[in-house]
């Protein structure tokens, strides 16, 4: 399970628009909890600030905790990366 995520989150990556800074190799091992949402709407009760995601991630106690819609990989990579790389948006 953890090498189709891995391949889920480079196949992500490789189609992104985004330009990813330069992961810091002092930070070896971050914890990692995905939450996958059946919908949209269900997606939205657990982050109410946001319209309508197809996913995002917080921190919490110290874990990147990564939140998308079912069957959205382009979302859950892209949160991952997020996890990784921090803040990305222009």
């Amino acid at each position: 399970m953890k090498y189709l995520i891995l391949a889920v989150f480079l196949a992500g990556c490789a189609s992104n628009q985004y330009k990813l800074p330069v992961h810091d190799p002092e930070k070896r091992l971050i914890e990692v909890v995905v939450i996958m949402h059946p919908s949209r709407d269900s997606i939205q009760l657990s982050h109410p600030y946001m319209v309508r995601v197809d996913g995002f991630k917080r921190i919490i106690n110290g874990k990147c905790e990564v939140h998308y819609v079912q069957a959205n990989y382009d979302a859950l990579a892209h949160e991952m990366a997020h996890c990784f790389y921090g803040g990305f948006h222009e």
